[in-house]
């Protein structure tokens, strides 16, 4: 069981008041076995957990997301591929971008904005003045798999790679 962003689904849905979920865990059940358990655990009969645990809200994903089966798909996908990669701050999803985008989202671009993606919604990230092609998104690759031919010559993975280091 994947989740779209790799981490765990944990608290009370917000479509079934007293409904808490405690699972998607990546195959890493048995390591955070014992922390989401106490904190689940503190949901439910406190109301509140001992620590942050925002990054496994079950309702964390906006309501346009886990409707769109592609958006599911790819970033799940994405998700299972990258399980044992160095994730860096600014690592960006390649998958289902460019699904929620904002009015002034054509004239920024064209400016050198290059998007970061939240809750399904391209944001500006920061410009990349001088620097060609650097925020063209493309097409989900899968990675080469399936039949699906590996983006080339793609500036934006290019560059989120050159974060890496």
């Amino acid at each position: 069981s994947f989740t779209p962003d790799h981490k765990p689904l944990l608290g009370e849905t917000l479509d079934c008041r007293g409904f808490y979920q405690g699972c998607g865990f990546n195959s890493s059940g048995i390591m955070l076995a014992g922390g989401s358990g106490r904190e689940l655990a503190n949901m439910v009969v406190d109301g509140t957990t001992s620590v942050d645990m925002f990054g496994y809200d079950v309702n964390r994903f906006h309501p346009d997301c886990t409707k769109n089966s592609a958006w599911i798909l790819e970033r799940s996908h994405e998700a299972y591929v990258k399980n044992y990669a160095m994730i860096f701050i600014h690592d960006e999803n390649l998958a289902a971008r460019g699904m929620r985008k904002d009015a002034l989202y054509e004239t920024l671009l064209d400016r050198g904005c290059v998007y970061q993606q939240r809750q399904g919604s391209e944001r500006p990230g920061y410009f990349a003045i001088h620097k060609e092609g650097v925020n063209t998104l493309k097409d989900y690759d899968w990675y080469g798999s399936y039949g699906v031919d590996y983006n080339q010559d793609y500036p934006y993975r290019d560059r989120l790679e050159d974060d890496y280091t």
